[in-house]
């Protein structure tokens, strides 16, 4: 950081801390970002409050793009392709539950994740 890259790859940096310490490593990511770096990273489970600092998302499963654009542009996202976000979770929460395998192999679940078009 003292020879100030163009870009920045990091994974998963939150991983560990508690959540006021990954606002604080989120805040200094920003202010990278907001100095012209690019910043990239994986982050496992964020909280609402750490998500909800994102500017862009890429979202994959099993290696496939399900989503890449703004980071709170992914609940209409959902609601373009028909699934309808929930009201009672957060939307970080909702779509890694409406992805994952768990969902998809306890509950015989279909979206349009698990089809031909995503895998």
């Amino acid at each position: 950081m003292i020879s100030k890259p163009s870009v920045v790859i990091l994974d998963e940096p939150t991983s560990g801390l508690d959540s006021h310490k990954a606002a604080g490593v989120l805040k200094i990511l920003r202010r990278l970002a907001n100095e012209g770096c690019t910043i990239i990273f994986t982050i496992h489970q964020p909280s609402y409050l750490l998500y909800s600092k994102l500017s862009n998302l890429i979202l994959l499963d099993k290696g496939y793009t399900i989503y890449q654009g703004p980071a709170d542009g992914i609940g209409n996202y959902l609601r373009q392709i028909g699934i309808e976000p929930s009201v009672n979770s957060t939307i970080s929460d909702f779509f890694m539950m409406e992805i994952s395998d768990y969902k998809a192999n306890k509950l015989n679940y279909k979206t349009p994740f698990n089809n031909e078009k995503y895998l």
